[in-house]
C-alpha cells in the first residue's frame, strides 16, 4: 500500500512539471516583452532628448551670429538653411557635436529666421528631425518614425 502512494505522487509530480513549464513559458514571454518594450521606449526618449539638445545648441550658436557678430564668427542668416548633420557647413558641424551615436545622415536640420532678419532682437528657429527605425520592429512595426524638436531664441547680436 505504501508503494502505491509513492507511485501516485510520482505520477502526479510528472504532470505538474509539465504545467509548470507552460506557466514559466507564459510568464517569461510576458516579462521579455515588457523588458524589450521598456528598452525600445528608453531609446526613443534618449534620442528625443538628444534632438532637443541639438536644437538648443544650434539655436544658441545662431543667436550670437547675427548681423552684428564679431569678425571671428561669420554671420548666419537670414537665408534659410536646410540640410543634414553630414553636410560640410558650420551649422552641421555644430549639430554633430551633440549627436552621440547617431548617424549624421539620418538627422535633418532647418534654421529659419521667422522675422526675415538676423538683427538684434529678431528670432531664429531651429528644427532638428531624426528618422528613427525601431530596434525591435516586431514591437512597433517596421515603419520609420520622425523624432523632431524645435528651439526658438532671440538674436543677441
Amino acid at each position: 500500500m505504501h508503494s502505491r502512494g509513492t507511485q501516485r505522487g510520482t505520477g502526479g509530480g510528472g504532470s505538474r512539471s509539465g504545467a509548470t513549464l507552460v506557466e514559466v513559458a507564459l510568464i517569461l514571454g510576458g516579462f521579455l516583452l515588457t523588458l524589450f518594450t521598456m528598452l525600445e521606449l528608453g531609446l526613443v526618449a534618449m534620442r528625443h532628448n538628444m534632438m532637443a539638445e541639438a536644437a538648443r545648441t544650434v539655436a544658441r550658436e545662431a543667436v550670437v551670429r547675427g548681423d552684428m557678430s564679431p569678425p571671428l564668427r561669420a554671420a548666419w542668416g537670414p537665408a534659410e538653411y536646410a540640410g543634414t548633420a553630414a553636410d560640410a557647413s558650420e551649422i552641421a558641424a555644430k549639430l554633430r557635436s551633440t549627436l552621440v551615436g547617431l548617424p549624421p545622415e539620418q538627422v535633418d536640420v532647418r534654421v529659419e529666421w521667422p522675422d526675415g532678419e538676423n538683427s538684434t532682437g529678431k528670432r531664429v528657429r531651429v528644427t532638428v528631425t531624426h528618422r528613427y527605425s525601431p530596434v525591435l520592429p516586431f514591437l512597433f512595426g517596421p515603419t520609420e518614425y520622425h523624432l523632431s524638436s524645435v528651439s526658438v531664441m532671440q538674436i543677441a547680436h
